[in-house]
C-alpha cells in the first residue's frame, strides 16, 4: 500500500495534466499513488488522461475517476474515499511538486505526535521565492486558525491524515459547486488537531486566469450559502481584530450585491451589529474588496 495519496481535482485543464505527471515521474521517492477526479470537464482531459494511462513506464499506481461537475470540494470527498495512502497530499493542476517532494513528506511525518492534523509546507513561485510569509526557524506547531497570528500567510500546501479527511468531509450545499477548504482546515483546529508548519517548499503553484483563486467575488455571490457557513465557521474562531473585519466587510459587501440585508447575514454569522456596519464601510474605502 502506499503512503502518501497525491490528489488532483481536474476541470478543464487538460493543457497542464502532462506537466504534472512529468513531476510525479521525477520524485526521487515512488511510494505514493496518483488519485486523480475529472469533475465532468469539457475539454480533452479525459482523453489526455487516457494516454496517460496508457503508459506503462511509470513506477506508482493511478486512480482516474471521471464524475459529473459538483465543484473542488466534491471531487475531494470522492478523493478521500478512494485513497489507499495514511497522507493525503491535495496537488491542483496548475501546481507541480518539486522532485523531492515525497521524499520531504515521509521525513517530515515520520515522527509526527498523533493527534496532529498533518503538516503543512510553503508554496513555491514559478520564478522563485515562496508564496505569502513565513515565521523564523524549521518548523513551527500552531492550528490552522492560528497562522495569521504567526504569520504564516498565503497558500501553503498541507498534507493531511486520510483518517481525518474521511472524519471531516466537505459539506455540500444544494445547487453549489464551491465550498473554500478552509472550513475542513479550521474544523481540524477546532477538534484539537495542529499542524507541523515547516519551512520548506513543496509544491510549484500557478494562479491562472482560468483558475479558482481568480474568481473568488463571483464564486462567492453564487455560492452565498456556502461562503455563510465558512464565514460563521471562520468567526468562531481566534481571529486578529484586523483579519475578522476584513471578512466580515467582504461577506457583507458580497451580500449586498446579491440583495441581501446587514440585519440578516450578521445573525446568520454571528456578527455584531456596529461590527458588520464598520467592518463593511473600511471594507469599500479600503478596497479590501476580493476580485
Amino acid at each position: 500500500m502506499p503512503t502518501v495519496t497525491i490528489f488532483t481535482p481536474m476541470y478543464n485543464r487538460g493543457y497542464l495534466i502532462e506537466r504534472l505527471y512529468r513531476a510525479l515521474q521525477r520524485q526521487t521517492v515512488q511510494d505514493f499513488e496518483w488519485v486523480v477526479v475529472n469533475d465532468g470537464s469539457l475539454d480533452d482531459t479525459h482523453e489526455r488522461m487516457e494516454d496517460i494511462l496508457a503508459c506503462k513506464n511509470r513506477a506508482f499506481e493511478i486512480l482516474y475517476i471521471h464524475t459529473q461537475n459538483g465543484g473542488k470540494h466534491r471531487a475531494i470527498n470522492r478523493g478521500v474515499k478512494k485513497a489507499k495512502g495514511e497522507w493525503f497530499f491535495i496537488v491542483d493542476s496548475d501546481d507541480y511538486p518539486v522532485d523531492n517532494a515525497v521524499e520531504m513528506i515521509l521525513a517530515w511525518v515520520k515522527d509526527l505526535p498523533a493527534h496532529f492534523a498533518g503538516v503543512g509546507f510553503s508554496c513555491l513561485k514559478p520564478q522563485g521565492g515562496i508564496i505569502g510569509t513565513t515565521f523564523k526557524g524549521d518548523y513551527l506547531d500552531a492550528f490552522s486558525t492560528e497562522r495569521v497570528k504567526y504569520g504564516i500567510t498565503g497558500d501553503k500546501k498541507e498534507v493531511w491524515r486520510t483518517a481525518l479527511m474521511r472524519q471531516y468531509p466537505f459539506p455540500a450545499f444544494e445547487g453549489e459547486n464551491f465550498l473554500t477548504e478552509v472550513t475542513v482546515w479550521f474544523a481540524f483546529s477546532q477538534a484539537g488537531h495542529p499542524v507541523r508548519w515547516v519551512n520548506q517548499g513543496l509544491a510549484v503553484c500557478e494562479y491562472l486566469k482560468d483558475g479558482l483563486s481568480a474568481k473568488a467575488l463571483e464564486l462567492s455571490k453564487k455560492n452565498f450559502n456556502g461562503y455563510t457557513y465558512a464565514v460563521k465557521l471562520s468567526l468562531s474562531c481566534y481571529l486578529p481584530v484586523f483579519e475578522r473585519m476584513k471578512i466580515v466587510g467582504n461577506y457583507i459587501y458580497t451580500g449586498k450585491l446579491i440583495g441581501k440585508t446587514i440585519s440578516g447575514m450578521r445573525q446568520d454569522v454571528h456578527a455584531g451589529r456596529v461590527e458588520s456596519i464598520v467592518s463593511y464601510l473600511l471594507c469599500k474605502g479600503k478596497k479590501w474588496i476580493r476580485k
